[in-house]
């Protein structure tokens, strides 16, 4: 193996912020665009989708959101000719079919089926937060009812 890009992926992830490109600290979808014109909007809406659809950045590969970024720019072109046909104009058949062609090959790689984030119960999430889970109350002194890690089941009208 080539140690010589291992070292370079570190050094990238060693950088501060101010060091890196905006697009690849995520201040910015793409370089020298102004993200206030019709299409970069439609592109970062697209973006933004597709990403949750895979279950959320944080779940997602920079290939993976590459690819992403493809698809989400193969669809305004495809938007935009929609947009011609559909007000009169023509369009080249062959540049339609090859564009849709490429989405639909870009779409086969990132996967077209929505994933969920794995979402924890309100018991495992109270847990992590050191809360104690519902319907159950820490005893410090010992109690016949009491499980091994001193949880006493509360009941409604139970007061402390």
């Amino acid at each position: 193996m080539d140690t010589r890009v291992s070292r370079r992926a570190t050094r990238v992830d060693q950088l501060s912020a101010r060091q890196k490109s905006k697009v690849t600290n995520g201040t910015a979808l793409l370089s020298f665009v102004d993200g206030r014109s019709t299409a970069m909007k439609r592109y970062r809406d697209l973006v933004s989708t597709i990403i949750a659809d895979q279950g959320g950045a944080d779940r997602c590969t920079e290939v993976r959101a590459q690819l992403v970024r493809r698809f989400a720019g193969c669809s305004i072109l495809a938007e935009a000719l929609e947009a011609k046909l559909a007000n009169g104009g023509t369009i080249n058949i062959l540049e339609y079919t090859a564009l849709t062609s490429a989405m639909v090959r870009v779409a086969s790689r990132i996967g077209v089926n929505r994933l969920g984030k794995a979402v924890p119960t309100m018991d495992e999430f109270l847990k992590q937060r050191g809360h104690q889970p519902h319907g159950q109350t820490r005893h410090d002194n010992s109690d016949d009812d009491a499980d091994e890690e001193g949880l006493v089941p509360s009941y409604a009208g139970d007061e402390e």
